[in-house]
């Protein structure tokens, strides 16, 4: 499944740009996990963001990762 935690809903991702249903559930679950881990932690060029800001800004991008508005 990690290999399609990068597809976006709009077919806008990679690595096959799939859209819509085609990407599987379980891949854009990845993504959100993803997405998340990537806020809550520390980073060289990043400070960790707080874990309710991490869940704010991951339900204003969520529409591009699970569905279609």
């Amino acid at each position: 499944m990690a290999l399609y935690h990068h597809e976006k809903f709009n077919g806008n991702g990679y690595p096959y740009g799939l859209e819509g249903k085609e990407i599987p559930i379980e891949g854009r679950i990845v993504a959100i996990c993803d997405v998340f881990d990537a806020l809550v932690s520390e980073r060289p060029y990043k400070k960790a963001f707080p874990i309710n800001d991490a869940i704010k800004i991951i339900k204003k991008r969520v529409e591009n990762i699970l569905i279609q508005k």
